[in-house]
């Protein structure tokens, strides 16, 4: 399955939480990581996310009005390319 058709699935909101959630515990990951998880996990999605769809759908969402909380940090400057995310308020202990 190409990425264009993942990107227009009714669940790609899900996908990117799982995605973020990834990134935001594993800094400095790769598509590459994020490819292994779902393969690993027991996800229904996990034969149709390739590496190269899944920079393909962080690109293309990294910067879409639509997806304002799906905040990720792109490093185009190593190879391979690599992801980060802050920590939202929300993740932080109360003190």
């Amino acid at each position: 399955m190409t990425s264009s058709r993942v990107t227009n699935s009714p669940n790609i909101a899900e996908i990117l939480k799982l995605m973020k959630m990834y990134i935001q515990f594993n800094p400095g990951c790769t598509a590459h990581d994020i490819s292994l998880m779902f393969t690993r996990e027991d996800y229904r999605i996990r034969n149709q996310l390739t590496t190269k769809a899944i920079r393909r759908i962080i690109m293309a969402h990294a910067n879409n009005h639509r997806y304002t909380w799906f905040n990720i940090i792109i490093d185009k400057g190593t190879k391979p390319m690599r992801f980060y995310c802050p920590f939202s308020k929300a993740w932080e202990e109360d003190e």
